[in-house]
């Protein structure tokens, strides 16, 4: 027969063209495991950072400015609702009152708002010559109240209900 008669051996007249890939994986995982020992000992060097170190929270008077951004996105400024062109005149008054650095904002926004909202009012901020910006995650009065709400919408805290004993 000329074409092998149907057997499958291959009994020495056909070459095998397959590809020996052991030492190919050989190789790599050699690599691999140098890449895992060489990789601890490697110092990633990039621009210093000065982090703060926090012991105990900052403590804001009241009187500071706190722009608080709403999960609406509306914007309170001191507690008193305001709008992006009124905050412009009310942030460059801040500026010219007092000491440019002794003018502290403190920007506080709703976890849901997008970060490029607070990145907008920061910029927005040192447009007016606002230098000392504090972002804050919760901001609380000294009676443990969260400032990050309007004053008319803060809930005053939940009494719990009586009962009368007979579990109902």
């Amino acid at each position: 027969m000329a074409f092998g008669g149907g057997t499958s051996s291959n009994d020495g007249q056909l070459p095998i063209a397959e590809i020996n890939i052991t030492p190919l994986t050989d190789v790599m995982l050699v690599l691999l495991i140098i890449a895992m020992v060489i990789a601890p000992t490697l110092a990633f060097k990039g621009a210093p950072m000065n982090l703060p170190q926090v012991d105990k929270p900052q403590q804001f008077d009241e009187a500071d400015n706190l722009v608080q951004i709403a999960a609406d996105g509306s914007l309170y400024f001191n507690q008193e609702p305001i709008t992006l062109e009124a905050l412009g005149p009310a942030m460059d008054e801040l500026v010219t009152a007092a000491d440019r650095d002794t003018v502290t904002l403190i920007i506080a926004a709703d976890p849901s708002v997008a970060y490029q909202q607070v990145l907008n009012l920061w910029n927005f901020a040192t447009a007016h010559k606002v230098e000392r910006i504090v972002l804050a995650g919760d901001v609380v009065d000294q009676h443990g109240r969260s400032l990050l709400t309007p004053a008319d919408t803060r809930a005053a805290p939940a009494e719990t209900p009586a009962t009368d004993g007979d579990g109902a």
